[in-house]
């Protein structure tokens, strides 16, 4: 089996050919950051899929209604296998399920004073803390560093003039409205 899965995990380790993702799928994931995570971390959360029968070989097969993005990361890194829970949802329990996991998920926010804290932590036990999804640009941003902003255009006020911004409450970002 050509995959890391975490070893609580692996009595649930479905053959991704088995699997299908949800066309119907509305949330647009970061795959190369989940790719990422999951070439440093492995799988350490199933997926979940709503299951839909069983192969010629007696396999459940279903559509993953949690866990698109990881199984397409999965997939783009060789993997053969995924850790999966079948469920049996009805079509309108299985999309809403899939839609409130997704919400629920960007309803969050972080501390920033103890992520910073985090990170700091991290760097000083010399982990590769971009290797966590955050940009260079964010991690500096985050931990109080200076950034290179050379290899940015010139901010030129004349064709600013009359733009309004609105900023982020949650992370200072600006952009024009």
């Amino acid at each position: 089996m050509r995959a890391v899965i975490a070893e609580p995990l692996l009595p649930l380790a479905a053959p991704i050919d088995t699997l299908t993702t949800d066309p119907d799928n509305a949330n647009r994931g970061d795959v190369a950051a989940i790719r990422k995570s999951l070439n440093v971390f492995g799988q350490r959360k199933p997926v979940v899929v709503r299951r839909t029968g069983t192969d010629a070989d007696g396999r459940p097969t279903g559509i993953v209604i949690a866990g698109n993005h990881t199984m397409l990361a999965a997939s783009e890194l060789g993997w053969d296998h995924v850790a999966a829970v079948f469920i049996d949802d009805d079509a309108s329990t299985a999309k809403a399920y899939a839609l409130a996991d997704n919400r629920t998920g960007e309803l969050s926010s972080w501390d920033q004073a103890q992520l910073a804290e985090h990170l700091r932590s991290l760097q000083s036990d010399n982990f590769d803390i971009t290797e966590l999804g955050w940009t260079d640009a964010e991690l500096a941003r985050l931990l109080g560093a200076e950034v290179d902003l050379s290899a940015f255009k010139a901010y030129d006020e004349t064709i600013a003039a009359g733009v309004k911004m609105t900023e982020c409450p949650a992370c200072g970002h600006e952009w024009a409205t």
